[in-house]
């Protein structure tokens, strides 16, 4: 039977735990009582930054409180290419199940491009949908 080890630092484990487990949710539950859902990129920063922020708080409750290296958390740099291949592997098939999905949802959806009106400018876009509402109250009054 394996023997039990001590930690050197416990309360600087249960700290780091603590932020691990904990942190990030009662961050997003305050950030949204606060600043209610995020509307704006300003709003959506700040939240992410905050999340940032407590990872760099537990890594520097490994590093400098545990004294731990951080391969303590798995964190290596020993074979990144074989990090990056499976990083452009991963996005390819979230890339490829995006797809799937939505041709699934709308099929016909990356073939409506006639509706996007490429090159013509705003006011174009607008005297056309003009002569539309226009054309509509015209043919409303001709049937009453």
């Amino acid at each position: 039977m394996p023997k039990p080890t001590t930690l050197k630092h416990p309360r600087a484990t249960t700290a780091g735990l603590a932020i691990a487990l904990l942190a990030t949710p009662i961050y997003l539950r305050a950030f949204q009582l606060f600043a209610g859902e995020s509307r704006s990129n300003w709003q959506t920063l700040g939240r992410e930054l905050g999340i940032w922020l407590c990872v760099a708080v537990l890594l520097w409750v490994v590093r400098h409180r545990e004294g731990l290296p951080l391969t303590s958390l798995g964190l290596r740099a020993d074979r990144p290419t074989r990090s990056l291949l499976r990083g452009v592997l991963l996005a390819l098939l979230v890339l490829a199940v995006t797809v799937a999905l939505g041709r699934r949802v709308s099929p016909k959806a990356p073939f409506k491009l006639k509706e996007i009106r490429i090159g013509r400018r705003r006011g174009d876009f607008n005297r056309s949908k003009m002569k539309q509402c226009a054309r509509r109250r015209r043919d409303s009054q001709v049937r009453r």
